[in-house]
């Protein structure tokens, strides 16, 4: 998805405010002025919507979540209009403080919102009186406009597309704090600092906003139909992991089952030789025969017996093995590490379970700070989050277990000294 300069000219975004609320900042974005107004300079303008719809369209493929934010009245119908059509969450009536810095109280009401919207559809309502009833159909819709385009979000965004930083500078600025990426439309009375992909355009118009968000919906869509048609393992995963992490695991169970294959020796036939010479022969040669193959016969069912034995035991040995990684699961593995105060790679943790990385990520959720503790293999700073702010020498100088042996090592120290 990319937009031209023409559709740009036709929505009017080379109109900026009047010179005397310009913000320095956006001296390079600016290409003059007329009638004391500042001209937008789209030479600029194009390049960065381009890039930063690009990279809507790489964090789509990935499975991210982009909130759009616009919540004065000339964004908010087109705001919430465009998420829902990519369904991705939105804020379009009043950012409220701490949506991200405090994500756990928002957390309570939306869950408070689910159960009053569960009650209004079960019929709750209709049991209570008309007061109760009247009062809590109130506090539901408050809640539905507050926080209704973020309660299926499950969690903290990846990214942030903001239309007028200016406006949503609370916003940009929780964003900034717990390190995600900003992509904002900036005016020119505007400060473009704490953005990281910056849209310099009129954020007045209606039909620019409308040209944003149009454009940044459709790179969501693309970026999903890329990531539909991409097979599992492509060039989007976001982990490093070993292509043949799968490929090794058949090569243990057939070591385990070489025993089985080598239970059938092969020394039967030469006693049958022995009896058929010594029967062309004379009596005593045919007793000599049949008393030496006795110890023969008594030795080769000696070794069966131990082969027996011996794929007896080994499947004993795999059955405890078994329950052992049945018992393990990403509590197990979160509590050992934050018990231990070790880190550990995506790569390791989804062998151990036998995921893959995705599928890690998405136990991981939202168990922080304790998923804290699991990174990819490039990682050596603090991602951001509140308990990797408060001790960042914790986190950055822990040792880092990265295969899976040393994971499974680890994690029957912590069983042993639980026990």
């Amino acid at each position: 998805m990319s937009v031209s300069m023409k559709e740009m000219l036709r929505a009017g975004v080379h109109f900026g405010h009047q010179c005397r609320y310009w913000n320095p900042k956006m001296e390079p974005y600016i290409f003059g002025s007329r009638n004391k107004i500042h001209i937008i300079n789209l030479e600029t303008t194009l390049p960065a919507l381009n890039d930063a719809l690009q990279q809507v369209t790489e964090f789509a493929s990935r499975g991210k979540k982009i909130l759009f934010v616009g919540t004065k009245r000339a964004a908010a119908r087109i705001v919430q209009r465009e998420a829902e059509r990519c369904e991705m969450p939105y804020v379009n009536h009043r950012w409220l403080g701490g949506m991200l810095t405090n994500y756990k109280t928002i957390r309570g009401s939306i869950r408070r919102l689910k159960e009053l919207e569960e009650q209004e559809q079960d019929g709750t309502f209709e049991r209570m009186t008309k007061k109760e009833a009247l009062m809590l159909m109130r506090a539901r819709k408050k809640l539905e406009r507050s926080i209704g385009g973020i309660k299926e979000m499950g969690g903290l965004p990846d990214a942030l597309f903001v239309i007028d930083v200016d406006h949503e500078r609370i916003a940009v600025t929780e964003a900034n704090s717990v390190k995600i990426p900003v992509i904002g439309v900036v005016d020119t009375n505007a400060d473009p600092d704490g953005v990281q992909y910056v849209i310099p355009g009129n954020d007045d118009a209606i039909r620019a906003i409308e040209l944003y968000a149009t454009a940044v919906a459709d790179a969501c869509l693309e970026g999903r139909k890329r990531a539909a048609s991409l097979e599992p393992g492509g060039e989007f995963i976001e982990i490093d992991e070993d292509p043949e992490r799968e490929v090794e695991k058949p090569p243990a169970k057939v070591r385990r089952k070489k025993p089985a294959a080598e239970k059938a020796p092969e020394p039967e036939p030469e006693p049958e030789a022995v009896e058929a010479d010594a029967a062309e022969g004379d009596p005593g040669q045919t007793e000599a025969a049949e008393q030496s193959a006795e110890p023969e016969a008594e030795a080769a069912e000696a070794a069966e017996s131990e082969t027996v034995e011996s794929e007896a035991e080994q499947a004993e040995a795999v059955e405890p093995e078994a329950e052992e990684e049945a018992s393990i699961d990403i509590e197990v593995i979160l509590s050992c590490l934050n018990k231990t105060k070790i880190r550990c790679t995506y790569g390791a943790v989804g062998k151990v379970l036998g995921v893959d990385a995705k599928s890690v990520g998405a136990l991981l959720g939202e168990k922080r700070p304790e998923a804290s503790w699991v990174v990819s293999k490039a990682k050596h700073e603090p991602s951001g989050y509140a308990e990797e702010q408060k001790h960042p020498d914790l986190f950055v100088n822990s040792e880092v277990v990265d295969s899976e042996d040393e994971l499974r090592a680890l994690l029957a120290k912590c069983k042993q000294e639980q026990s």
